[in-house]
């Protein structure tokens, strides 16, 4: 070990990669790694990965935190009702379980409708939300000045990022 806190190796995180890569799975990567080396770690992009998604979402350039998962989605899974302009009715992969209430709405692909049923967000919220993506983790939504940290406490329990 290369360095210590109270017991934790500090030289090495472990992050998750799933859905459209060559070889999803848990990887042990250097402290201070990017979402980009976890990519690579993966084996890349499958030919079924929604490339114009990652393209506007994915920042390949964010630091990876130790147990942080990244989702890659295919180009079917998400099709083009993730643009914030395109809400009305059309079914996603984030309004089609919205029914269900254990569902967690995803800050990073949801559309304006989905984030406005959440308590408190409404169309304002919801388009700063839009605007400020992609997150890299839930208190990000704080940080880049989305949503006040008293809301964001009132929400943090019904959204995700994957």
């Amino acid at each position: 070990m290369q360095g210590t806190v109270e017991g934790q190796d500090t030289s090495e995180i472990t992050a998750e990669i799933s859905g459209e890569v060559i070889n999803p799975g848990v990887y042990k990567l250097s402290s201070g790694s990017r979402v980009d080396d976890l990519l690579i770690a993966s084996g890349g992009f499958s030919v079924n990965a929604d490339r114009s998604w990652s393209d506007k979402y994915l920042n390949r350039a964010a630091k990876l935190t130790d147990g942080q998962k990244v989702f890659v989605p295919s180009i079917n899974q998400q099709s083009d009702s993730l643009s914030a302009k395109n809400g009305i009715g059309d079914q996603s992969v984030s309004s089609v379980n919205l029914t269900d209430s254990n569902t967690l709405v995803n800050i990073n692909t949801a559309s304006l409708d989905d984030l406005d049923s959440l308590l408190g967000i409404g169309q304002v919220y919801g388009q700063n939300i839009i605007e400020h993506r992609p997150y890299s983790t839930l208190e990000e939504l704080v940080s880049k000045g989305a949503v006040k940290q008293s809301l964001f406490n009132k929400i943090q329990d019904k959204i995700t990022l994957y």
